[in-house]
């Protein structure tokens, strides 16, 4: 049980560690995993835009419990996804030594025994970074998807 457990674990802390954020470590529980080195993408505005504030549509999906829901948003250019997230829904975060954690998201955690977990997507993509790291500077559709993680790209 034990050696499943520390398999789940580290294969978990892999896994995310290219999806999770690279913030500074807090006091909150730490996981040994090394930061990456990815860049924070970087996003082309959209000049047609006025004030400084994006609208972004917050799209939670989580098929296995047939639950769909959209939240529209504005946030200030260059807020997180993690922020414009947080303006949408109640999200439960752990932070780690390589960064925020997102488990919760509307209330619906993961499910470590069938696999799931919180991805989010931006514009129809998986992002590069986690939700703290990943910087907004165009409008468009933010997706957190609770799904199996595809292994290997």
């Amino acid at each position: 049980m034990k050696k499943t457990f520390l398999v789940a674990a580290l294969l978990l802390a892999l896994l995310f560690a290219g999806c999770v954020s690279q913030g500074q470590p807090s006091a909150s529980p730490s996981a040994t995993a090394e930061p990456s080195q990815a860049a924070t993408p970087t996003i082309t505005p959209n000049p047609t835009r006025e004030s400084g504030l994006l609208e972004i549509n917050v799209i939670i999906n989580a098929p296995p419990r047939d639950y769909l829901k959209t939240i529209p948003v504005e946030v200030a250019e260059g807020a997180s996804a993690l922020e414009a997230s947080a303006k949408a829904v109640e999200i439960g975060v752990k932070n780690y030594s390589f960064g925020a954690y997102v488990f919760s998201v509307d209330g619906i955690n993961e499910s470590n025994s069938e696999g799931l977990y919180w991805q989010f997507y931006f514009n129809g993509k998986l992002a590069p970074v986690g939700a703290n790291d990943f910087k907004l500077s165009q409008k468009g559709i933010l997706e957190w998807r609770l799904e199996k993680p595809q292994l290997g790209g």
